[in-house]
């Protein structure tokens, strides 16, 4: 298990990839980006999610009869492009796509506050699966939603948050993943975790 020796809170935060879809709506990545500037306090790990387009490897899947793990896969690999979109924008320019450089990152003594973008594209594919732990499930049933709360329980984060394009009504996990705002691994998945929060930036 890793062991953390900064004393500083360690978040990770989740942004949902349909915050990133209407381009033309800047207010809501404005929204991201003020909420994200408020975050000074921790070293924070965020983790890009897919958005609309994961809606189309659905269908793909189907027509071109991928297996759940390809079309799994694919959709870690629209997060990875999502991933690197952002750092372009200039929102976050810090990237990390390795995980034991972010394990080394989280668990150094002199980190400072900050915040860092981490590309799990190779952490799912190739890494996750070896790890102590409740493992990701290859399908629909785990979304970035349930990869970014796998992410938070191996760094031992402090928090949890996902920055969704919706309220999320409750604080319950079950009934949340009920309602469809979350995926069906993540009551599981974030079930450890020390704190889970939701903030609405569409508005």
């Amino acid at each position: 298990m890793l062991e953390r020796h900064s004393t500083l809170p360690l978040q990770v935060i989740k942004i949902g990839g349909s915050l990133l879809t209407n381009t033309a709506d800047r207010s809501v990545i404005e929204n991201v980006e003020q909420w994200l500037a408020q975050q000074s306090d921790s070293i924070n790990v965020v983790i890009v999610g897919g958005g609309h387009a994961v809606d189309h490897l659905r269908r793909w899947q189907r027509q071109f009869h991928l297996t759940t793990r390809q079309a799994h896969i694919n959709a870690v690999q629209v997060m990875s492009l999502n991933t690197s979109r952002l750092a372009r924008s200039g929102c976050i320019s810090s990237v990390i796509a390795n995980w034991k450089v972010l394990t080394n990152f989280v668990q150094s003594e002199n980190t400072n506050p900050t915040t860092i973008m981490f590309d799990c594209l190779s952490f799912v594919r190739d890494v996750e699966p070896t790890l102590v732990g409740t493992a990701l499930v290859p399908d629909w049933s785990c979304t970035s939603d349930s990869i970014a709360a796998r992410i938070a329980q191996l760094l031992r984060a402090d928090r949890l948050t996902l920055l969704k394009s919706r309220t999320a009504g409750s604080s319950d996990l079950q009934t949340l993943q009920y309602a469809n705002y979350v995926d069906l691994s993540f009551p599981q998945m974030a079930a450890d975790i020390k704190s889970v929060t939701f903030v609405d930036c569409s508005s």
